[in-house]
């Protein structure tokens, strides 16, 4: 499956005048309702982060298994605050448009809000399959490996 290579201006830099680019992998996620899919939704391929993090508008309409409550957090930690979330299972497909990867059972986070990013992580997702990346030809992919 293809994933899409976004890149824009890295804002913090370029408001203390030393512009970057900011690349993103992106990819099409769906979540499993009682009724269907919800729609598509794009959201950034996160190789750092251990679980999916799924905003509001997306997760709303969806079927999940409730775990537990927690608080995600990223690189800033713990004790800088983070993201309330529901920690759930949720079947979840990814699609470049053309080729449909899952549905797949994942652990997410499910964001109380609406402005939490949607972030693809590495738990039940990306680490069950190949992921290629060249940014500089512009090429990026994903592939789940057969079940041994």
């Amino acid at each position: 499956m293809k994933l899409r290579i976004s890149r824009s201006v890295h804002a913090p830099s370029a408001a203390v005048g030393h512009p970057m680019t900011a690349v993103r992998v992106l990819t099409s996620v769906t979540l499993r309702t009682h009724t269907g899919w919800t729609r598509y939704r794009s959201g950034v391929v996160d190789t750092g982060a251990a679980v999916s993090l799924f905003p509001g508008p997306i997760w709303r309409d969806a079927g999940y298994e409730p775990l537990g409550r927690v608080v995600a957090t990223g690189v800033a930690g713990p004790k800088e605050g983070g993201i309330p979330a529901l920690l759930t299972m949720v079947e979840c497909v990814l699609s470049d448009g053309d080729t449909i990867t899952g549905p797949l059972r994942v652990a997410a986070y499910l964001a109380d809000s609406d402005e939490a990013p949607l972030l693809i992580g590495m738990s039940g997702l990306i680490e069950r399959g190949v992921l290629r990346i060249d940014v500089s030809a512009g090429d990026a992919s994903f592939a789940l490996k057969p079940p041994a």
